[in-house]
């Protein structure tokens, strides 16, 4: 958890001092929560390479947007669900349509009140809210989002809607906090959850191959 912890304190660290700095210093500091981040999945799950690459993609959003550069940063997030997809999609499950159902309710709301208010930005706006809500719903259906991951799609859902609002629809008091803690929760969470399911798959395949030599010894 040495990891968990110390990207957690990054993110504190940059929300409390640096979230207002100068481009290039807030960059640096935005993204170092998500290099913490990455560093602890390529120990834990170098075998999930598609999680690495997801938090590299979001590592590279977050030092764009902090840039200001808008439809970019968009892009590589989008791009980065898009490789969460993929990873839902490499170890399914049964649906778990209790928690999918209200998601499917958020995503209705977003597109009635974000994407007629986004302006020139519609199309852009619209097929990353359709990314990230297939991201969100696929992860109901994937052994390798545990509960704590869940709280971390629902975190990234909250996240986006508050940065959307705020941007497209009216100025938020304490956005910032509210966006970045949402998001720093969101991929620290999903992290956890595959290093966990990933850990618990591998230690339950090598218990059954040692019980399998066992039998016939």
């Amino acid at each position: 958890m040495f990891y968990l912890a110390a990207s957690l304190l990054l993110a504190g660290n940059y929300i409390a001092f640096f979230a207002d700095a100068e481009p290039m210093v807030a960059a640096f500091f935005k993204v170092l929560p998500i290099v913490i981040l990455i560093l602890w999945a390529c120990r834990q799950a170098a075998n999930r390479p598609l999680l690495i690459a997801a938090l590299c993609l979001g590592g590279c959003g977050d030092v764009i947007l902090a840039l200001g550069y808008f439809i970019p940063g968009l892009v590589a997030f989008l791009i980065g669900h898009c490789l969460y997809i993929t990873l839902w999609l490499s170890s399914p499950t049964k649906m778990r349509w209790a928690i999918a159902l209200p998601m499917l309710v958020l995503l209705a709301i977003s597109v009635w009140l974000i994407v007629p208010g986004s302006g020139d930005l519609q199309i852009p706006v619209a097929a990353y809210l359709l990314v990230i809500f297939v991201m969100a719903i696929l992860a109901c259906r994937s052994t390798l989002v545990n509960n704590w991951g869940l709280l971390g799609v629902y975190s990234f859902l909250v996240s986006d809607f508050i940065l959307a609002w705020h941007q497209f629809i009216a100025p938020l008091g304490y956005s910032v906090l509210a966006i970045m803690v949402t998001y720093y929760l969101a991929q620290s969470l999903i992290t956890l959850s595959v290093i966990q399911t990933t850990t618990t798959t591998t230690t339950t395949k090598t218990t059954t191959k040692t019980t399998i030599k066992q039998s016939y010894l």
